[in-house]
């Protein structure tokens, strides 16, 4: 049975240019990680603050903690903004994750307020808008198959010297991860993120070229296709307050479902939805008594796989098991 979600593997050749257009990428700096990134930027502005939403994965937190930032949670509303802006200081910035890529609206109003001062993590909206004068952040490794790979568009010039991450052997399952068990793919990918750099690195030459040749058009295509055909038979389920354009690239099909609803029988099926993020759950902060919207997102907001990899025979799979789970 076909692995539905779940771990890219080392992209096929078919999936590449037979050459890279080095050209295109003029505005974007690569990094190993996106965290590494974030690091970067926070340091060369020596950056005294930041705010952000509680629902956020913890590598970002521990890029912010090395840097040596502080931070504040802000809460989010049911379409997933913020209630409430302080006024930024001097130092200060606000970090605003593109949820699934559908929220380019809200992000374009953010720009235009917060300009300079506004960090937008675009890891789930690969194909953004370029916003010339805000700091966008983008993690290449979440859309394609390569062991690492970031982005960093910034008006700012940094020159920084940074070593090199090496192409390690931990990540060497993604060769052929229809080979090995689940369990084993997830352990092995967590040892590999334990072995992720803490200071600044840039990817390895290769992995550039491979993202520089990456056929993003072809990819750009398989998404918007499979995200409509579950818009056309999920569309209920759509977590309400996001909004979907022609022009978006969404990283998957974000449903809304009760507390009580189970992936185990979906896992069963080889039908796999992450969990984002546990480290919300597990978070022991003062404040974590104050986002319980946001800790609920952990078990009701389901992320339907939609990459490149998937066809329309493969979606309706997965709504057919989705609708015996699902009220």
């Amino acid at each position: 049975m076909k692995r539905l979600g779940g771990f890219f593997g080392f992209e096929s050749k078919s999936m590449f240019a037979n050459r890279s257009r080095p050209e295109k990428w003029k505005d974007i700096r690569f990094y190993g990680y996106a965290r590494h990134g974030l690091m970067d930027l926070l340091q060369f502005t020596a950056a005294k603050k930041v705010y952000l939403s509680y629902y956020i994965c913890d590598s970002v937190l521990e890029a912010l903690q090395k840097s040596g930032v502080s931070y504040q949670f802000l809460p989010l509303n049911k379409k997933l903004q913020f209630k409430k802006i302080p006024r930024l200081k001097p130092g200060e910035y606000l970090y605003c994750v593109n949820y699934f890529g559908l929220q380019n609206s809200y992000v374009q109003d953010l720009s235009k307020r917060y300009r300079h001062q506004l960090i937008i993590d675009d890891c789930q909206n690969l194909m953004a808008l370029n916003f010339p004068e805000s700091h966008q952040i983008f993690s290449y490794r979440k859309w394609m198959g390569v062991e690492n790979g970031a982005g960093l568009r910034t008006p700012l010039s940094i020159q920084q010297k940074k070593s090199v991450c090496r192409l390690s052997k931990g990540y060497s399952f993604l060769w052929n991860p229809d080979f090995y068990s689940d369990d084993f793919l997830y352990a092995k990918f967590l040892q590999a993120e334990k072995n992720v750099p803490n200071r600044v690195c840039v990817p390895h030459p290769k992995t550039v070229k491979k993202i520089q040749s990456f056929q993003y058009k072809k990819m750009q295509k398989a998404r918007k296709r499979n995200f409509e055909f579950f818009m056309n038979n999920l569309k209920d389920y759509l977590f309400p307050g996001f909004e979907y354009s022609k022009e978006a690239t969404p990283f998957c099909f974000p449903i809304q479902v009760s507390s009580m609803s189970s992936r185990s029988l979906l896992f069963s099926k080889k039908i796999y939805i992450p969990t984002l993020w546990l480290d919300v759950l597990n978070r022991d902060t003062q404040a974590s008594k104050k986002f319980k919207f946001e800790k609920s997102l952990v078990s009701q907001l389901w992320p339907i796989p939609i990459d490149h990899r998937l066809t329309i025979k493969d979606c309706k799979r997965i709504v057919e098991e989705l609708k015996k789970v699902l009220p």
